[in-house]
């Protein structure tokens, strides 16, 4: 089964047992960014690298930069 990244960003938090309120301030953002980030908006490229560090997994695939290196 595939799920697009917001939908793992949700998943992976329940998992882990944060609230939307923990994960921000562990991302050092706000609830309301982190409940867009779960319905669909885009993290900026920083925020892509915390979430992935914060749950230990890859999220996004290949990242630009290493699209340039091949």
């Amino acid at each position: 089964m595939h799920f697009k990244p917001h939908e793992l960003i949700r998943i992976l938090r329940l998992r882990k047992g944060l609230t939307q309120d923990g994960m921000a301030l562990l991302l050092e953002c706000s609830q309301m960014q982190v409940s867009r980030y779960e319905r669909g908006t885009e993290p900026a490229e920083d925020v892509k690298k915390k979430i992935e560090n914060l749950f230990g997994v890859e999220i996004w695939g290949i990242r630009r930069e290493d699209q340039c290196r091949m």
